[in-house]
This record gives C-alpha cells, structure tokens and sequence, in this order.
C-alpha cells in the first residue's frame, strides 16, 4: 500500500500535474522576486487543510468502527482497514483536479486541455478499483461491497469542496510589516532591473535597424 501511495502521489501526480498547458492567465501576474518564498499563504492553508481534515477523517474512522458494526465486519478488521485505504487514495485523487489551481475557484479549468492528467487520473483510478478488488494478501486488502465502495469515494470527494472553502479564505500576512517592506523594496529593484533590461535590449535593436538602413541607402546611391 505504501510503495502504491508513494507511486500515486509523487511520481504519477507530478507527472499529470506538470503535463498542464500554460495558461494566459498567468501572463499577467507580475513577477516574483527571487527571494520570496516558495511556500505562499495559500499553498500553506492548502496543505495544512487537506492533510488536517484528512487526518481526522481517518481517524474518526479508524475508531468508530467498533460503533459500526452494521456496516464493517468485526470479525474481519480487513474490511475496515481497505475501507480506509480505500478513502485515503480517493481523496488523493480528487485533489489531483484540487492542486490544479491555487488563486482560481473552478478546478476543473482547462482540464479537457489536458488528455495526458486525464489518462493519468482514469488509470490510478481502475489500478485502485484492482488493488481493493484483487490485491489479497500482496496489498492487504479485502473485496469492498458496492456500497462500501461507493462511500469512500464519496468521503475522499469531499478534498473538493474542502479546497474551495479553503481558497476563499483570506490570506493573512506571514511576514512582519519590516519584512514585507524590504519585499516590496526587492520588488521594485527587481522590477527597475528589469525595465533597464528591456530599455537596453530594445535599443540595441533600434540601432541596429538604424545601421542597417544606412547601409541600405548606402547601396542605393
């Protein structure tokens, strides 16, 4: 279970993740200066919202169960233990189409764009429905009824409307009033830099042609 989570969330979910086409949308973000952190305010409450809920949403599970009794086995703690498995990749895979956007509220945006996340997404998904269904003793998990099925898909699709919620949350500042000041100071010096970069470059280039059409007319006389 382990090495299939660990396939699933790093090297598949990168994989269909960076397989996304450029969007024009982020044409006009301004640039970031190179000592800002990777981590932003919403990246933070992304990944401390999702793995918080997650968490104990598994718990809750994981010890509920004795109350359960109608709906998981006692005799055969196997099903519970799939069942959560089973809860935990769903939840994965539903935020695969969360951790598409970060400023932006539809998740699905583009996706159609993108036929290798959504060969990706579709072939985790009946690899998982074959693990649960057939793994036995190699994944040690049990054959979940439709209805158990069914319900762990629907408790790990609650990732989507947890990661909404979590994206119209306001962002508040992490950094002190000093530090945010010598950002946006960085900011404009890198942004100056840049202007001088392109004011020099497009000068060049305005010489250049000037070179070229005295030399044009040189020919011509």
């Amino acid at each position: 279970q382990l090495l299939w989570v660990n396939l699933l969330m790093d090297s598949l979910g990168a994989l269909a993740l960076a397989t996304d086409p450029p969007d024009p949308h982020l044409l006009e973000r301004h640039p970031e200066p190179a000592t800002r952190s990777l981590l932003t305010p919403p990246l933070w409450r992304q990944i401390v919202g999702q793995a918080g809920c997650l968490s104990a949403l598994l718990l809750a599970l994981y010890f509920a169960a004795p109350h359960l009794q109608q709906v998981f086995q006692p005799e055969n703690p196997q099903v519970l233990q799939s069942f959560i498995f089973n809860t935990f990749v769903w939840w994965q895979l539903w935020n695969e189409i969360n951790c598409r956007v970060i400023d932006t509220l539809n998740p699905f945006r583009r996706l159609h764009l993108n036929w290798i996340f959504i060969v990706i997404w579709f072939s985790s998904a009946i690899i998982q429905a074959l693990i649960v269904a057939f793994g036995g003793r190699v994944f040690s998990t049990v054959p979940l009824s439709p209805a158990l099925y069914a319900s762990s898909m629907a408790l790990g699709l609650l990732a989507l409307p947890l990661g909404l919620l979590l994206r119209l949350l306001p962002s508040c500042p992490v950094t002190s009033p000093r530090n945010q000041e010598q950002e946006e100071e960085q900011e404009r010096i890198f942004l100056s830099r840049e202007r001088l970069q392109w004011q020099a470059a497009a000068g060049n280039v305005q010489q250049r042609l000037r070179v070229f059409a005295a030399l044009r007319r040189a020919k011509r006389e």
